[in-house]
């Protein structure tokens, strides 16, 4: 037989346990002894040591039950996912079990109304409330808050640091006071504040969207609505008003000049002054909520979004001009810091998308891009891979249905991407973990979620159900926020452009 490839060192136990897999008829077995995992591979076996790794997802077994979840994990990316405990605190539509640094977990969930909180687990059994936070509604927003991270912050002592991005509104003797609020904690959750950021009373705000772009970084965009006869509020009929901010790890925040990246294209001021407000607003919100950004390795950042929102045309009248292939362009911005964006480039798409997660490999931006079925019912999702000066350098069509696939790609190190997915794996479908080490030319499948699950629902632009991993612990160490590149979210390491 061949010789197990020792990842991490010598280990007898796991050789030993190498050797009895090889005599098995399975091509493909895995064996877990205390610290060891042993996996056979067909031809192939490999052995690790050490403490276990701590990786888990959220979901539901059966479709008639979508609010009874489950949370299930592994030990190693090598091992499949077993239930490992339940989530019964509270009711959300997408789960999520995100990571926040020192081998933790939360999960955000409404507790009543304008009340929600983050719930806390290290090891996924069992969850405790680590903070309560208010929200009010935002009419034109898809979600009333979300969830970020920065990490070991060089302006919380490098400690962790995240938090809540909410909206919040309050009544001031007949005029409200809107704003965009973070509730944040810069020492690993032990404590926490609150900060805001608006134009003051009277103003319209809505729920802000953030991408975090590093440790000390945290581009907040909050939406300035237009108004009119509103009570509480001021008659507001320029849409261009929305503002960008950014907050540091300890909560400062500052507002930041982010050039071309927020001339989005609306109505004049005044065709709003009459009408068409609700549906500008709307507009507002999703454009700013559609962007996706990244710090570049040669220490400047780039930012794209669906082009649409920046070369719509409106006739005097306000009227839109049709012009449906918009929504296959994505407007790509680049900038030489953290702010004064200059659009640089338009790329354009097999069919209409909507926008997913986005993140650094090694030296290269990624995103996904799932189709928006309603434009284009039989599109495609799309990876587009950058340059590490931001230059677009390749697009893949993921060879799974856009309702089998998550929107949610991560990485496994700095040279793998993974992706959940509904898949076979030697004729078997279930929720799985697919990994490619080429930039998504090729996807293969790794580790299995669930077998168990229903199949996902037809109709969904990305899959929803399993459709994240939160990987708390790497061999018994906190894991990376960001293993594609741990500079990201760790200011104790040396950025690349410094070097």
């Amino acid at each position: 037989m061949k010789y197990p490839k020792l990842r991490n060192g010598p280990s007898p136990v796991g050789e030993a346990l190498a050797r009895h897999m090889n005599r098995l008829r399975a091509p493909w077995l895995t064996t877990i002894a205390g610290d060891v995992v042993a996996n056979k591979m067909g031809a192939r076996s490999e052995v690790f040591q050490g403490a276990p790794d701590a990786i888990y997802s959220l979901g539901y077994e059966r479709a008639a039950a979508p609010n009874d979840f489950s949370v299930r994990g592994t030990r190693s990316f090598f091992a499949p996912f077993v239930r490992v405990g339940s989530w019964d605190r509270g009711r959300f539509d997408t789960p999520a079990f995100a990571p926040i640094g020192e081998g933790r977990g939360v999960v955000p969930v409404a507790v009543s109304p304008g009340v929600a909180a983050l719930y806390v687990s290290r090891y996924a059994r069992t969850f405790r409330e680590l903070v309560q936070f208010a929200y009010s509604e935002d009419p034109y927003s898809a979600y009333a808050w979300s969830l970020y991270t920065l990490g070991r912050s060089l302006h919380a002592d490098h400690q962790n640091a995240f938090g809540v991005l909410g909206y919040v509104m309050y009544d001031v003797g007949g005029t409200f006071d809107s704003f965009g609020a973070w509730v944040f904690t810069k020492d690993n959750g032990e404590t926490f504040d609150q900060t805001g950021f608006s134009y003051g009373p009277g103003w319209r705000h809505g729920a802000p969207s953030a991408n975090r772009l590093d440790a000390s970084t945290l581009l907040v965009t909050t939406p300035t609505y237009v108004t009119k006869d509103a009570a509480g509020f001021n008659d507001n009929f320029d849409p261009t008003l929305s503002f960008a901010v950014t907050i540091r790890g300890d909560g400062e925040w500052s507002v930041t000049d982010v050039g071309a990246l927020l001339d989005f294209s609306y109505p004049s001021p005044a065709v709003l002054a009459s009408f068409m407000r609700e549906s500008t607003n709307r507009m507002i919100w999703d454009d700013l909520a559609g962007l996706r950004g990244v710090r570049l390795s040669n220490g400047g950042s780039l930012f794209v979004a669906n082009a649409y929102g920046y070369d719509r045309v409106f006739d005097p009248s306000g009227f839109e001009t049709p012009n449906p292939a918009l929504s296959a362009n994505l407007a790509i911005f680049t900038s030489a810091g953290t702010g004064a964006y200059a659009r640089t480039g338009t790329l354009t798409l097999p069919n209409a998308f909507t926008v997913g997660r986005m993140l650094v490999v090694g030296d290269k931006p990624v995103i996904f891009l799932p189709p928006d079925l309603t434009l284009n019912p039989a599109g495609r999702s799309h990876l587009v891979v950058f340059t590490p000066t931001g230059m677009v350098e390749a697009v893949r069509e993921l060879p799974f249905s856009p309702h089998l696939v998550s929107a949610n790609l991560f990485a496994l190190d700095e040279s793998t991407i993974a992706v959940p997915a509904y898949g076979a794996r030697q004729g078997v479908e279930g929720y799985r973990v697919f990994r490619s080490t080429d930039y998504g030319e090729t996807w293969t499948p790794f580790t299995t979620i669930s077998r168990s699950a229903d199949p996902p629902p037809l109709g969904d632009n990305f899959l929803q159900n399993y459709g994240d991993v939160a990987w708390l612990r790497d061999g018994g160490r906190p894991a990376s926020l960001s293993p594609g590149a741990p500079w990201q979210t760790d200011d104790r390491l040396p950025k690349p452009w410094s070097a």
